[in-house]
């Protein structure tokens, strides 16, 4: 049914599940970023952090203007999150492996972030085709239509024949509009009203059910 299509995978609760965990993680190391780099103690850089949160989107919208940090280096500092405290899903491996379609991560993190992540879940980095991440969409994030438009660019593909994996609904709604295939992952997926394609659990299950379950 699917095989003609491209997958198109985000990382961070669609491959692993772990709630509002990694965001706290990074939190921990954006305030002593900021903290080092405007030589003030971490107090003061967190109240610095709400305030650009309060004004923009995403913490690295404020820089390279209002504040003179390099993006690159922000996010590659920010994303560097320790991530072994995942378990290894060896389930999810064997899937990805035997599925032949394309498939490319697409994530507003960064490509060593999702390294970090394969080795933590077991998932071997050479079952996906390609990453494009936060530096090769220049900070546009999946938010904004832009996103899409370059990645979709980048490996010459029709949205129509793209099935995405997403735990995020804003996320889904723009790739939804793009005329893709959306897929919701979420513990929640059930109780949530958006008129997505699919909607599982986890991965686990969106794989089983969609490519490997016994007609």
């Amino acid at each position: 049914m699917f095989k003609d299509k491209v997958l198109i995978f985000d990382v961070d609760n669609t491959l692993y599940q772990a709630g509002d965990l990694v965001d706290r993680m990074e939190d921990v190391i954006i305030k002593k970023f900021f903290a080092i780099k405007l030589s003030v103690n971490e107090n003061e850089a967190w109240q610095i952090i709400q305030d650009i949160r309060s004004r923009y989107h995403y913490d690295v919208d404020a820089l390279e203007g209002e504040y003179p940090f390099s993006k690159y280096e922000f996010m590659e500092t920010a994303c560097r999150v320790d991530m072994s405290f995942l378990k290894p899903n060896y389930e999810l491996n064997s899937f990805l492996h035997m599925l032949p379609q394309t498939k490319i991560i697409f994530t507003d993190n960064t490509v060593n972030h999702a390294k970090d992540v394969f080795n933590a879940i077991g998932v071997d980095e050479n079952v996906f085709d390609d990453i494009f991440d936060a530096h090769a969409m220049k900070y546009t994030f999946k938010r904004k239509k832009e996103a899409f438009n370059m990645m979709l660019d980048r490996f010459k593909l029709k949205a129509t024949s793209c099935i995405m994996f997403e735990d995020s609904i804003t996320n889904l709604k723009m790739a939804s509009n793009f005329g893709m295939t959306t897929v919701l992952i979420s513990p929640d997926a059930a109780k949530i009203d958006e008129n997505f394609n699919f909607k599982f659990k986890d991965i686990n299950t969106a794989l089983a059910q969609m490519f490997f379950a016994k007609s």
